[in-house]
């Protein structure tokens, strides 16, 4: 899966489940293992 110029190795998303769960160190260790890691907003 592409995205622009960024590559994503597996197909698997991490989507934003909000309420202090989907912040940047869960974002982030998703997206070191090569997928879709993805920071909710709540507000």
């Amino acid at each position: 899966m592409k995205i622009g110029k960024y590559e994503i190795k597996h197909p698997i998303i991490q989507g934003g489940m909000g309420v202090g769960i989907s912040w940047d160190k869960l974002a982030g260790t998703v997206s070191k293992e090569g997928a879709l890691g993805v920071i909710s907003g709540v507000g």
